[in-house]
């Protein structure tokens, strides 16, 4: 019976046991799965982390993108705001060209063009005049107008009577040069001469196919400029560098000779409207130099605006345009959609923001 009884007591001790490691085996099982659910949590909880960082990055971006829609959007108002200004200077400059339109009517109207009397024997000539005399003499079909130098010591290239210094030709040596070779075409070397409105006249009034023609450093005006407009309407080339000549002889150059390619205006009393004139009723017009004059800020960004196609130089040196002028002319051209073709000179370093001695 003893045996019996401890059988059983071991058995159940047995039991016992079995249940108390089936009791470990589910501990054990929990303990996993609490484990596995506790790494999916951190797993849904980084992913929710990471949306929502993605989340912030697209707010970000889309804040960004707001930012650059509204700097876009004032961008476009100051252009805006810019061209409208423009177009009002440049509507003031047309009301300014109909005034000196006016004033040119009636200027011309009052205008009595001086003929030339025959010189008489005794009229002041110097001998480089007699020189040029005798060229036009010998070349009565000439098309050109030549100014030769004097050959060196011991060369004799060229007649004696056709060397002559332009800087002593004066109204007679003009005036029967006009008279003698009415087929010039070219008169590029008229520069620096003794020539006055009384020579470009005779010129002009004889010389009807002129094309080019430089009449820089003379002592010309707006006089003989309306009558070299009205005769010689075929002109491409002139310089009237450092005259006497205002917007009056430029606006009447302008309307009457249409084929003009370039014009070279340096230290003139030209000033925002007769600028703007001439490139707008020139549409062929290449080179445009205005260093020197009065042209203002307002007035280079009118003429950029209204340039034609064509126009490839301008030239502002030491005129009244202003470094901000500069930059802003700078910014314009080179603007999707700008004149990236047209080539611009200031007296400014725009890069550096500085000026620059010319």
């Amino acid at each position: 019976a003893v045996d019996t009884e401890r059988r059983e007591t071991e058995a159940k001790a047995r039991a016992v046991e079995a249940e108390r490691q089936l009791m470990e085996a589910k501990a054990q099982a929990l303990e996993t799965e609490r484990r596995e659910t506790e790494a999916k949590a951190q797993a849904v909880e980084a992913e929710r982390q990471l949306m929502e960082t993605k989340a912030q990055a697209m707010e970000t971006e889309r804040q960004l993108m707001e930012a650059k829609a509204q700097a876009m959007e004032t961008e476009r108002q100051l252009l805006a705001k810019e061209r409208q200004l423009m177009e009002v200077q440049v509507q003031a400059s047309q009301t300014e060209i109909s005034d000196l339109r006016q004033q040119l009517k009636a200027a011309a109207s009052s205008f009595e063009e001086p003929v030339p009397a025959p010189l008489p024997a005794d009229y002041p000539m110097t001998n480089d005049d007699r020189a040029l005399i005798a060229w036009a003499k010998r070349n009565p079909l000439e098309t050109e107008f030549k100014c030769f130098v004097r050959p060196k010591a011991g060369v004799n290239e060229l007649a004696k009577s056709d060397m002559y210094d332009v800087q002593s030709i004066t109204d007679a040596g003009a005036i029967l040069l006009a008279q003698y070779c009415p087929n010039l075409t070219v008169l590029p070397q008229l520069q620096f001469t003794q020539v006055t409105d009384i020579g470009v006249i005779e010129l002009a009034n004889m010389c009807v196919n002129t094309i080019d023609i430089n009449l820089a450093n003379t002592r010309v005006t707006d006089t003989s400029v309306v009558v070299l407009a009205n005769n010689c309407p075929k002109a491409t080339k002139i310089s009237l560098a450092n005259t006497r000549v205002t917007d009056v002889g430029i606006i009447e150059l302008a309307n009457k000779c249409p084929e003009l390619t370039e014009s070279t205006l340096d230290r003139t009393g030209v000033t925002d409207a007769g600028a703007i004139e001439q490139v707008t009723k020139c549409p062929k017009l290449k080179l445009i130099s205005l260093c020197g004059t009065r042209i203002t800020d307002e007035g280079a960004m009118a003429v950029v605006l209204t340039s034609p196609q064509n126009l490839r130089d301008m030239r502002l040196d030491a005129s009244q345009v202003t470094i901000n002028g500069a930059t802003k002319l700078d910014s314009f051209l080179r603007r999707p959609g700008g004149r990236r073709d047209l080539r611009i000179q200031t007296s400014f370093d725009i890069a550096n923001g500085r000026g620059f001695a010319v």
